[in-house]
């Protein structure tokens, strides 16, 4: 977790944001005031393509999950999203496959 709570901070410029979890873990939020907060790795907020193109992902990690179909369909980014999609516990997986 504490690779993740790094990566996080490099990624909001350090920015004093709030890291909540769900119970039992299984989602990462961050809470940057009272009215709005943001899964993580969710598409809108960004983070898993940062991750993508900033090399801190173990793409051999994530390979063997994707059919030719899917290699030549989708981008990385894409591949881990709908990986991270199905997880029983996205932030678990998500921290497996962490450079």
């Amino acid at each position: 977790m504490e690779k993740l709570i790094e990566l996080l901070n490099e990624y909001t410029n350090k920015h004093s944001l709030c890291i909540r979890m769900s119970e039992p873990y299984k989602w990462v939020y961050l809470q940057y005031d009272e009215n709005f907060t943001v899964d993580i790795i969710s598409k809108q907020f960004w983070f898993i393509k940062w991750l993508v193109d900033n090399d801190k992902i173990n793409i051999e990690e994530i390979q063997y999950f994707w059919t030719d179909d899917m290699k030549e369909a989708y981008s990385i980014e894409e591949n881990l999203l709908m990986l991270l999609a199905i997880q029983d516990n996205p932030t678990e997986f998500l921290i497996s496959v962490l450079n």
